[in-house]
């Protein structure tokens, strides 16, 4: 009777005793920045919910400001309260990160309410090539050639995505998209910086959503587009439990992820993101792209997973 056990428990250790520190530290990288995948993947669900109730701008505005008090909900939670003052290099570094996080949302949402989830998911897999770009140029990470042909691939996936009439209907979605895509990889290198620099990931998230919270609010309300007479109580629902997953715990996640990961290989787990944001979008919404939308969404996947796979540390580090 205890002879399974037994043989359970001595696999269970042998597999354990495998597993070396070097790889324990891998496995912790992969893991925060694939359940961040996971978690900012809701999002091209529950922002597009909640943006049939707001204007983009008040959207943004709320979004943000709601993922600011979670996330000092959680800085307090933690005991990071005292780590909040930060000033110099550091406080400068933090308002950059949030203004990136205000073009972020100004464009990428903007982009998001003109087109449907799945295929700005597919259009976003250019965030992780930008961020591997800047990591290139930026932190002096390394790309060989057959990762740059894989950013070829994606690149060539996106302008496929605009052909067979998509660029006539939806060509200023998908530009506000790719723009928004820019800066969110700038973002995700700020925050490499500011990691760097010892800020914990909660703290950069707290400055970084306060400081695009602030902005937009400022602008919606110059504007006079502060408008929330269309929006239900399963709107807000959607925005409250979207700035939970996405702005707040998805980011910080990622961010944490840096601390045993380079910043170009938390980047290539998002590419995967397409697979999880199909199935949530055939469930909630019942459809899903087709056409030349599909085909290029696919060859940016393609060329996301090759990528991956291509990824690899030096030689002298893996095998440690």
């Amino acid at each position: 009777m205890n002879q399974p056990k037994t043989t359970e428990y001595s696999g269970l250790n042998w597999v354990l005793s495998r597993i070396t520190p070097k790889m324990r530290v891998q496995l912790t990288g992969f893991a925060l920045a694939f359940v961040s995948m996971v978690l900012m993947s809701c999002n091209y669900i529950t922002a597009k919910i909640a943006m049939q109730g707001f204007n983009p701008k008040a959207f943004a505005a709320l979004w943000y400001a709601a993922a600011t008090i979670l996330s000092l909900v959680l800085t307090f939670a933690m005991g990071q309260t005292k780590q909040l003052k930060i000033g110099g290099k550091e406080l400068r570094l933090m308002l950059w990160l949030g203004l990136a996080l205000t073009l972020v949302a100004l464009l990428g949402w903007a982009g998001l309410s003109k087109m449907d989830p799945t295929f700005n998911a597919f259009l976003s897999r250019l965030t992780p090539m930008m961020t591997i770009l800047l990591g290139v140029v930026l932190l002096g990470e390394h790309v060989r050639p057959l990762e740059w042909l894989a950013v070829a691939v994606m690149v060539g996936g996106g302008v496929l995505s605009t052909m067979g009439g998509t660029w006539k209907a939806e060509w200023w979605a998908i530009l506000l998209t790719l723009a928004g895509c820019f800066f969110a990889a700038l973002q995700f290198t700020l925050g490499k910086f500011g990691g760097d620099k010892s800020i914990p990931p909660l703290v950069m998230n707290v400055y970084r959503t306060a400081v695009a919270a602030v902005v937009i609010t400022i602008l919606t309300l110059a504007l006079g587009e502060f408008d929330l007479t269309q929006a239900q109580p399963h709107h807000w629902a959607a925005l409250l439990i979207g700035a939970l997953l996405g702005p707040c715990l998805s980011v910080t996640l990622t961010f944490a992820s840096y601390r045993y990961w380079d910043m170009t290989r938390s980047a290539m787990v998002f590419t995967l993101q397409p697979l999880a944001v199909l199935p949530m979008a055939w469930v909630v919404f019942h459809n899903t792209p087709g056409g030349w939308k599909l085909v290029g969404g696919i060859v940016i996947l393609v060329g996301g997973l090759w990528l991956v796979s291509l990824h690899r540390p030096p030689r002298d580090k893996a095998a440690n």
